[in-house]
């Protein structure tokens, strides 16, 4: 099926900001009406309007449809034709090429001999033609400058550039690329989407199968494409070796333990956080916490709530000297053992700044909150100090229990 262009129904071009859209959208509206149109075909020309301005008004659906229409356009555009073989030497010259006369020059006299000739039509039928559009440089030098640009985590940027890359032809690698970022916002259906497109152009690409397949939860072919990939995952199919009863029956035991540690701390008058700093505070309290929180990323590790740890955790800031590079998770877990919320600031800044905020991580600060609140009404007493310094115990082990319910999903 033809990939309807919304950018000639509206009237606009594809570099038009969002208040030419909204403007021409209006005028538009207004004169194809159906209530005011006497044209037969107004109906469904205002049908059109409307979809393409639902399309194009949508910054995430645009960027989405931008890629496809220069998918199909690639896909559509004829290859380049071979350059003609050179005439061979002993071949007499012909009339043409005698019609100068006198005043004809041998070819060398130019100075550029017949293989200069060949290097310069081969030049113009390769790279040539992408020079001559590709304002701003070639393609191979944006990807290197998106690669850069992901590395130091200027998400931005990397986007940017990989979607001016794909407007010119769509690239495998700024495919990839666009679809790690959807990923790490937490856009799983555009990842899907990115890494199919990247699979099409580049079927034999080992690790772009091992994280469309990763994302998708089963198992794909070279020619898998979107479609596909979002039937095979709304099918639901949990990469979770255990059985759905071991896992209702360890969720089962799991919830029971929190509840009943919550019980204990609540009953024992000694297991109280009398103190503000957790180093003063009772062992039982601290045992208690501990193992809530470990539990709480065990069991929504193993019930599907987090995605891969490695995956969401591993993003690492890379520099020059690779042995000053942290992983996320690290840095979390680090802040997080000073201070439970200079580490979800940290999260939240980094966030705003790359466009990265993971749904599985945010979850992870929920839980916890969940868990310091659960604990809170067990020892109103030392609520104020629950509150502050609670996130401290609860997080890190959080983090180890989402890290071991991960093994049982290889």
């Amino acid at each position: 099926m033809k990939t309807p262009d919304y950018y000639e129904i509206l009237g606009v071009p594809q570099d038009a900001t969002q208040e030419q859209i909204k403007r021409r959208y209006r005028d538009l509206a207004r004169r194809y009406h159906p209530d005011i149109s006497r044209s037969a075909d107004a109906a469904e020309t205002f049908k059109r309007i409307n979809e393409a301005n639902q399309v194009l008004s949508d910054p995430q659906k645009r960027a989405a449809y931008d890629t496809e229409r220069a998918f199909t356009q690639s896909r559509q555009r004829p290859s380049p034709s071979t350059p003609p073989p050179p005439p061979s030497p002993s071949r007499p010259a012909t009339a043409s090429s005698g019609a100068s006369g006198a005043g004809a020059r041998p070819a060398s006299s130019g100075g550029q001999t017949s293989g200069g000739a060949q290097r310069s039509a081969r030049s113009a039928g390769s790279g040539g033609t992408s020079r001559a559009h590709a304002p701003g440089g070639s393609a191979d030098t944006l990807i290197a400058q998106a690669q850069a640009a992901f590395r130091s985590m200027n998400y931005r940027e990397a986007e940017r550039l990989c979607r001016q890359v794909n407007r010119r032809r769509p690239h495998p690698v700024a495919m990839e690329m666009l679809g790690d970022i959807h990923r790490m916002r937490g856009h799983l259906d555009e990842a899907i989407a990115m890494y199919s497109y990247a699979l099409q152009l580049d079927p034999r690409n080992s690790a772009l199968h091992e994280k469309f397949d990763r994302l998708v939860g089963a198992r794909t072919g070279p020619t898998m494409a979107g479609n596909a990939a979002r039937n095979a995952r709304a099918r639901g199919a949990s990469s979770v070796s255990l059985s759905p009863r071991l896992r209702m029956a360890v969720t089962g035991v799991g919830i029971a333990l929190i509840l009943f540690l919550a019980l204990l701390v609540m009953t024992n008058s000694e297991t109280a956080a009398k103190e503000l700093l957790p180093l003063h505070w009772n062992g039982m309290t601290l045992f208690a916490l501990g193992i809530s929180g470990f539990m709480g990323g065990l069991l929504m590790s193993l019930n599907g709530f987090l995605h891969s740890a490695q995956e969401e955790l591993s993003l690492r800031a890379a520099g020059r000297a690779r042995r000053f590079t942290i992983s996320l998770g690290t840095a979390l877990v680090f802040f997080s053992l000073v201070w439970f919320y200079a580490s979800l600031s940290l999260y939240l800044l980094i966030g705003y700044l790359q466009e990265t905020t993971s749904r599985s991580v945010l979850r992870a600060f929920g839980a916890s909150f969940c868990l310091i609140a659960l604990f809170m009404l067990a020892r109103p007493d030392s609520a104020v100090n629950l509150l502050l310094f609670g996130g401290n115990i609860i997080f890190p082990a959080y983090v180890m229990g989402w890290i071991l319910g991960d093994t049982f999903q290889r």
